[in-house]
């Protein structure tokens, strides 16, 4: 069960509306502002685009931060984020930073960064015509998940990126 963000108090039921301890909105997601979809959406209406997925990016940072991590909201800005980079794929390398974001909250949660979450994150740039993000992703999954380990194991070679790049365009071909 949920957590209050600000005194820990466990054992929350998800509809608590007041901690009973804090007397305060016990979870981040209530704090969230939702203008900033207009605010959002008037900013790539004006063609500001980066600035659009910044404001988005900024209220996922929140929500997904560590301390004070909520799921839900997390999901629907991931959504919005998502929903925006399909509109303008000019902001491949904005999502691909999200997706490395992703992943090292996978791995800090979960102890490692998920090859689903990867694949993904290489089928969203590569149907954009990213190969290049695509690869970079590939070497971030690598470091993320192996950045505690000692003695390092070698990261992916040239040939290993080229091969998974096509293991996972064949993935797309197949469900095409």
């Amino acid at each position: 069960m949920p957590q209050c963000i600000f005194c820990e108090d466990g054992n929350l039921p998800e509809e608590t509306e007041e901690c009973p301890n804090c007397d305060k909105k016990p979870f981040s997601g209530m704090y969230f502002d939702p203008e900033q979809y207009a605010r959002a959406e008037t900013l790539e209406a004006e063609n500001k685009l980066e600035e659009a997925w910044e404001l988005l990016k900024e209220e996922w940072m929140l929500h997904s931060d560590r301390d004070y991590f909520d799921h839900e909201m997390v999901m629907e800005l991931e959504a919005k984020l998502h929903e925006l980079f399909l509109r303008q794929p000019v902001l491949a390398p904005q999502r691909m930073e999200l997706y490395e974001l992703s992943m090292s909250s996978e791995r800090f949660w979960g102890h490692f960064a998920s090859e689903g979450t990867l694949k993904e994150a290489m089928k969203a740039m590569l149907k954009v015509e990213r190969e290049d993000l695509a690869e970079e992703l590939i070497d971030m999954h690598f470091g993320i998940n192996w950045q505690s380990v000692h003695p390092r194991p070698d990261g992916p070679t040239a040939d290993n990126v080229t091969s998974y790049i096509d293991i996972v365009r064949k993935e797309m071909e197949d469900a095409a």
